[in-house]
């Protein structure tokens, strides 16, 4: 990726540790700009990657993929068994942002409160059985705080 005046500017892609895409997106004066489009592991094969999600950015506020407007509302995009409900205004999170499982949506695994684009509040975090994934991902939270 390269840099302008200190700020992201230009394609960014991001690799594996086997060499297949994982992210790709594009930043103009730091900001997300453009098509944002997310990889992962096609099964159990580490050669191969399929592409999981998609998403439109304008000056770093998300947009709707159909119609190009900034996101406003509630959204659910489900990801590899994971469901993630969010809330939007004016292309920014805003409101209450859950992980649940896809399977049994009822099934609550935490929440982050927004506001405007802003972390508001304390995550909170629910029991689950496979807590593998979210040992996981509280160790990255926990180094990028």
């Amino acid at each position: 990726m390269q840099f302008k005046y200190g700020l992201a500017d230009g394609l960014q892609h991001e690799f594996d540790d086997y060499g297949n895409l994982i992210l790709k997106a594009n930043w103009k004066d730091g900001r997300l700009d453009g098509i944002w489009e997310k990889f992962e592991q096609a099964d159990d094969r580490r050669w191969d990657t399929v592409l999981v999600e998609t998403r439109l950015y304008r000056q770093g506020l998300r947009c709707d993929l159909n119609t190009g407007k900034l996101l406003n509302g509630n959204t659910e995009t489900v990801v590899q068994g994971t469901l993630f409900r969010e809330n939007w205004k004016n292309g920014r999170r805003h409101g209450l942002w859950e992980k649940r499982s896809a399977n049994n949506p009822d099934e609550l695994w935490y929440t982050i409160p927004y506001e405007n684009g802003k972390k508001r509040g304390k995550r909170s975090l629910t029991t689950m059985k496979n807590h593998r994934y979210m040992t996981v991902m509280m160790t990255k939270m926990r180094m990028n705080a």
